[in-house]
């Protein structure tokens, strides 16, 4: 695999940023876009770092295209979205929402962090499935057996911290955006809403925790944990 399988995305994207830039008035690197670019970073970072960690295996290579098109447009749509909101007044409340979404956005990613950091091994699409059915009931007493009452009230400090910080980007933003609403601006910033959810739609069913990752070479893959209804950690095999 070599540069030629990630140069027809480059070039729209490339484009895609420069629209965006436009209609917002802001450079991408700057502190005005942190709050939307972190949740993409995250996106684009965790599952190819995690999963050639874990199952050292070359078939996965071809997914990062995906994780990247991906965390791209999260970070794109949450910018634009910036961009054309925070005109229209209301600062503080819109980018509260923002922060929020944003920290929605990287929920996956987190876990996925967090799950690695507990028993080595990435979350593979039966292991997230059984984290989304466990209740609430197990899934604290998971938390407290595994890490611990303080540090997993430590850990929630941390996430509230994360979407403040979030939150005082887009304040940021707001001071910095362009101004005036005018029809091309504006248009630029539509423009790239609907490329970044055209893709987001296209490619989340297609990504590695989505189940991109089924009908492959699962057989390599490692033991991963779940959890019974009883609250019991009980590590399966993925066959």
């Amino acid at each position: 695999m070599g540069a030629e399988y990630f140069l027809p995305g480059l070039i729209p994207v490339i484009v895609v940023l420069m629209l965006l830039q436009y209609g917002t008035g802001v450079s991408l690197f700057s502190c005005g876009m942190l709050g939307a670019m972190v949740p993409g970073l995250l996106w684009c970072l965790t599952f190819p770092l995690l999963y050639a960690w874990t199952y050292h295996q070359d078939w996965y290579k071809s997914l990062i295209y995906f994780d990247f098109l991906i965390g791209t447009s999260e970070m794109i749509a949450l910018a634009a979205l910036g961009g054309a909101f925070l005109r229209l007044g209301h600062r503080r409340v819109t980018a509260a929402l923002l922060a929020v979404l944003g920290f929605l956005m990287s929920l996956i990613p987190l876990t996925q962090i967090a799950y690695y950091m507990t028993v080595w091994h990435a979350l593979s699409p039966a292991s997230l499935m059984a984290l989304y059915l466990t209740n609430w009931h197990e899934a604290g007493d998971y938390i407290e057996s595994t890490v611990g009452t303080l540090p997993a009230i430590g850990i929630g400090v941390l996430l509230l911290f994360f979407i403040y910080l979030l939150y005082r980007s887009y304040l940021v933003l707001a001071r910095r955006i362009y101004p005036s609403a005018e029809g091309s601006r504006m248009g630029a910033l539509v423009a790239v809403m609907v490329v970044a959810a055209g893709v987001l739609f296209a490619l989340v069913p297609e990504c590695s925790i989505a189940g991109g990752i089924q009908g492959r070479d699962i057989v390599c893959r490692r033991d991963a944990v779940v959890w019974t209804k009883s609250g019991r950690a009980l590590r399966v095999a993925h066959h």
